[in-house]
């Protein structure tokens, strides 16, 4: 006969959990392999905000008209005011010092700005003295075009105002909603920075394979976009990027299958003009937090994402 001591053991070292003194996760290994290949949620996004009026009252006028005739989708409309280009993802945490590195592998982006022909936020006065102070051999080329605006260092662009421009809607399998951006001269600028700024926050540690933004060939690989946006969490040498201002999206939905007829937005597609807009900075944002933002005049305040960080960038003179 089985003692009961012996049914006592097997039933700990069988069928019954990890016997003492195991690491407490192990039993994770026996989960699912999708589950365990699964990359971490991003928590954080890189992007260029959308705060134009102009730009709003298209977009609330298209949303307009698709609600009409298309009740339920409401909540698959994003608030204007939340509009912006996501260049990319991150997932950071305050704890392991991953944010604050983040905020400052930003801070110290300006050169990539004046490599791809963008304006940094600064005082070209202050800069010019101090050019002048300090040995050309001391300083990134990138730093001395900031010193004279006639004159650029080898290999750097003339720094100029970014100017994006928004024509006609595009779709990922009727799922996501967006405003077309016009690929000029202006978004090859905005895809080089994108992909500079991706390779240089890689090169810090900060990016991981994340879930949750189209291909180029326009498959969804999930809704992790930061409320809006395009961009890629993947490693550095296979960044895509795939910018579009989101003025729709059904995962916002219960039933995520929920499509966006194509013939509630026909209209909008051949060469309606959304709008242009100089964006003022580079953000680091949370996904997870929200802040109260000054609203534009005329427009309902509602808190957008809130800001870890902020790259200026020059905008046209008024």
């Amino acid at each position: 006969m089985i003692s009961a001591f012996v049914l006592y053991m097997a039933a700990r070292h069988g069928g019954g959990g990890a016997p003492r003194g195991r690491n407490r996760w192990a039993g994770a290994s026996a989960r699912p392999r999708g589950n365990a290949s699964r990359p971490p949620r991003p928590t954080h996004f890189l992007s260029v905000r959308i705060d134009n009026p102009q730009i709003w009252a298209k977009i609330s006028t298209i949303q307009g008209d698709i609600l009409a005739g298309n009740q339920h989708l409401t909540d698959a409309a994003i608030p204007v005011q939340a509009s912006h280009l996501t260049l990319f993802v991150l997932t950071l945490s305050e704890k392991d010092g991953s944010l604050q590195q983040a905020r400052d592998t930003l801070e110290h982006c300006g050169d990539l700005l004046l490599e791809h022909g963008l304006s940094p936020e600064v005082d070209l006065q202050a800069s010019a003295s101090r050019a002048e102070s300090v040995p050309d051999d001391h300083m990134h080329p990138a730093a001395l075009a900031i010193g004279d605006s006639n004159e650029t260092a080898p290999g750097v662009a003339a720094a100029s105002p970014l100017m994006l421009s928004f024509r006609d809607l595009g779709h990922f399998r009727n799922k996501i909603l967006f405003a077309k951006l016009v690929e000029d001269e202006q978004a090859t600028r905005l895809r080089g920075l994108a992909s500079s700024l991706h390779r240089r926050f890689s090169e810090a540690g900060l990016v991981e394979e994340a879930a949750g933004f189209p291909s180029r060939k326009g498959e969804k690989r999930g809704d992790g976009d930061g409320g809006g946006g395009s961009g890629s969490g993947t490693s550095s040498d296979s960044f895509e990027f795939t910018p579009h201002l989101t003025i729709m999206k059904t995962s916002k939905l219960r039933d995520r299958g929920t499509l966006i007829p194509a013939d509630s937005y026909d209209r909008y597609q051949n060469g309606f003009v959304v709008g242009h807009h100089a964006p003022s900075s580079v953000e680091l944002s949370s996904m997870l937090e929200k802040e109260d933002v000054p609203p534009l005049e005329g427009w309902e305040p509602r808190p957008y994402y809130k800001c870890e960080h902020r790259l200026g960038l020059c905008t046209p003179a008024v």
